[in-house]
């Protein structure tokens, strides 16, 4: 529903008491479970079930959704010098031998 309305699915659109599903809620964080019931101009609804949603250990993100979500949601949170840095970080991860650098880049605020 935030996608149809506002164009984007970033955090600020998926947050605040109108968004909150208290069976989604109560599964947290083990399984992500989605609902959408949207409210049309006329008065209507148009609901869907609540279904598993992508992106949990039992219906994982591909390496391509994950730079998708990756590139609509961390360089506007942390600026693109600071995604890039930790996105190299965090794509080397296996190959540190100390990951300070990876702490301190996660941590640092913004």
């Amino acid at each position: 529903s935030a996608m149809l309305v506002h164009g984007d699915l970033g955090p600020h659109r998926i947050d605040g008491d109108g968004l909150v599903d208290p069976t989604a809620e109560a599964r947290f964080p083990h399984e992500l479970w989605v609902s959408v019931e949207v409210t049309l101009a006329n008065g209507g609804t148009i609901a869907s079930p609540s279904m598993r949603a992508s992106g949990d250990a039992e219906e994982p993100l591909s390496p391509a959704e994950l730079d998708v979500k990756w590139s609509e949601l961390v360089p506007a949170a942390l600026g693109d010098e600071r995604a890039q840095q930790l996105r190299s970080l965090v794509d080397e991860v296996a190959d540190l031998d100390d990951i300070g650098p990876l702490l301190e880049a996660v941590y640092r605020p913004v």
